[in-house]
């Protein structure tokens, strides 16, 4: 028997200041699930539905906690900071995509996993980690010096505007750790990670990285078990490789969700919408 004793509050600036983005998060992908599978479920109302309660979240912050800031200033809570782009990758999961790529055995089977996600688990679903792998410093995959951690570079935005052609990345997602090979990748890295000088002709499938091809492939082998390693008891996450102009790259390109994907806007623009959104709402509040 566990018997908890939450603290309560009667402040709003309180509540703010408390909440937890993964678990407002998680909660709202969960029954957005459920929604989606009732059969009554239209996806334009989904997404008003979503982007209305966001809105309320950030109006009752603007007029509660941040009344001294200037009205045309976007004001998010600090605990609450990726909730607007967190929402909007909810519309591109493969779920919730109103698309014929998604077969609908996948769909089916996203939305069951949905509903069963720990929290911990929602957050990388909904915002992938891209690490750049073309420019490596000296101490990338060496170990810190605590446990058996090792360095790993810098993050990427999840975007391909960030992402350069001539590049190398590990894309992962909680699910799967991809390697993605941008089309201009250098021979040198190709020769060192693969033995080959060209992805021309190259099946996804036929790469393979070998720890002890090279010093480099001894690199990015220790900082993919980092990456896995992190996720503790998750399941284990597949190693793939997506080169350029296959469906591995589609793939890929899907989980760039500041991007517009799946008939839905980039980040910029949807921050855009819900600012206007609420700036109406203050205007009649």
């Amino acid at each position: 028997v566990q018997t908890l004793v939450p603290p309560t509050s009667t402040s709003v600036a309180s509540l703010f200041r408390g909440s937890c983005s993964d678990a407002v998060i998680s909660l709202m992908l969960k029954q957005a699930a459920l929604n989606r599978l009732s059969a009554a479920w239209d996806p334009k109302k989904m997404e008003r539905q979503l982007s209305e309660e966001t809105v309320n979240i950030l109006h009752a912050y603007r007029v509660n906690c941040a009344t001294s800031t200037a009205a045309a200033q976007l004001i998010l809570p600090e605990a609450l900071k990726q909730l607007p782009l967190l929402i909007l990758s909810i519309f591109k999961l493969p779920g919730f995509k109103v698309s014929s790529d998604v077969r609908v055995d996948e769909r089916m089977a996203a939305l069951l996993r949905y509903l069963t996600l720990p929290v911990a688990r929602v957050p990388p679903l909904l915002y992938p980690r891209i690490v750049g792998l073309h420019n490596l410093t000296e101490v990338a995959g060496q170990a810190t010096g605590v446990g058996q951690y090792v360095n790993l570079p810098p993050t990427v935005p999840c975007s391909a505007d960030k992402m350069t052609p001539d590049g190398a990345y590990f894309v992962e997602n909680g699910e799967v750790l991809w390697l993605y090979l941008g089309f201009d990748v250098p021979s040198s890295f190709l020769q060192e990670a693969f033995g080959i000088c060209s992805l021309d002709g190259i099946l996804p499938e036929n790469l393979r990285l070998d720890p002890q091809r090279s010093p480099l492939t001894a690199t990015l082998c220790a900082m993919a078990n980092q990456i896995r390693t992190v996720k503790g008891s998750h399941p284990w996450m597949p190693l793939k490789i997506a080169c350029p102009n296959t469906k591995e790259e589609f793939k890929v390109i899907s989980l760039l969700v500041e991007d517009p994907l799946a008939g839905q806007p980039s980040y910029v623009d949807h921050l855009c919408g819900l600012h206007k959104r609420i700036q109406h709402k203050l205007d009649s509040y």
